[in-house]
C-alpha cells in the first residue's frame, strides 16, 4: 500500500476526501449494521440446518438399522444368533417391520434412509400380501430418472402389479428398466422377469427373452436359471 506523508495528511483535499468518506459511512450506518445483520443471521442459520440434518440423519440410519434387523430376524424354530431377535411367525415379523419402517419413511421423508424405508415397508406389505398397500408406497418412488432406488422401486413394483394381474403395467415397468438401466436391477433379472411374465401367455417370446440372458450372461447362475425354464418350456 503506497505511504502517506504527514505532509499530505495536512492538505485541504485530503482532509475534504475523509470528511466526505465520513458523511457517506454516517449516511449508510444503518444499511451496512442491517445487512450484516442478516448475512450473520443467514450464516447461523445456514450452520444450524446443518447441524439439524446431520442429527436427523444419524437418527434415521440407527432406525432403520434396528429396523431392518427386525426385517431379517428369525422366524419360528429356525435358530437365532445371541441377541438376534426372533418371531414366531413370518407374518409376525412382516408386520413389526413395516410399522418400523413405515414409521422412519412418514419421519424422514428427505432422508436417505427414510426413502430406503418406504423401499422395505412396501416389500414388507407384499410379503403379508398387501399389494395394494406395498404398491402405494412404491409409486412415489418410481418418477425420478436419477435416483437408483427409484429402478429397484420400479422392479418391486413390477412384481406386484403381476401378481395383482396388472401384466400390462408390469411389462411396461420392465420395459422401461431396459431403456433406462438402474445400477441396482441387473438387466439379466430384468430380461428373465419379462420371460416369466410371458411364459404362460406367449411361451415362444418367453423363450425369446431366456435365450437372450444366456446370450448375453453366458456362464452365470442367471443363465442357467434361463436354461432351466427353457426346458420347462420344451424349448432346451
Amino acid at each position: 500500500m503506497p505511504h502517506i506523508s504527514r505532509r499530505e495528511l495536512k492538505t485541504d483535499e485530503f482532509r475534504q476526501t475523509l470528511a466526505h468518506s465520513a458523511e457517506l459511512l454516517g449516511r449508510h450506518s444503518g444499511l451496512i449494521w442491517r445487512t450484516a445483520a442478516v448475512v450473520l443471521i443467514l450464516a447461523l442459520a445456514g450452520l444450524l440446518w446443518r447441524w439439524y440434518t446431520a442429527r436427523q440423519q444419524a437418527r434415521a440410519d440407527a432406525e432403520l438399522e434396528r429396523a431392518l434387523e427386525t426385517f431379517e430376524a428369525a422366524v419360528g424354530n429356525a435358530p437365532a444368533a445371541p441377541g438376534q431377535m426372533h418371531f414366531a411367525t413370518a407374518q409376525e415379523k412382516y408386520i413389526a417391520a413395516e410399522q418400523q419402517f413405515g414409521q422412519i419413511a412418514r419421519q424422514y421423508p428427505w432422508t436417505r434412509p427414510g426413502e430406503l424405508a418406504r423401499y422395505y415397508a412396501a416389500v414388507a406389505l407384499e410379503r403379508l400380501g398387501k399389494n395394494q398397500d406395498a404398491a402405494n408406497w412404491l409409486e412415489p418412488m418410481t418418477h425420478s430418472r436419477k435416483d437408483p432406488l427409484a429402478g429397484l422401486a420400479r422392479f418391486e413394483l413390477a412384481h406386484i402389479e403381476e401378481a395383482r394381474g396388472h401384466g400390462d403395467r408390469a411389462v411396461a415397468l420392465l420395459r422401461d428398466l431396459l431403456d433406462h438401466p438402474s445400477p441396482l436391477v441387473p438387466r439379466a433379472l430384468v430380461l428373465l422377469a419379462l420371460g416369466d411374465h410371458y411364459r404362460q401367455s406367449n411361451p415362444a417370446e418367453a423363450a425369446r427373452y431366456y435365450r437372450q440372458v444366456q446370450s448375453e450372461f453366458s456362464g452365470t447362475s442367471v443363465a442357467e436359471q434361463a436354461r432351466q425354464r427353457l426346458e420347462l418350456l420344451g424349448q432346451s
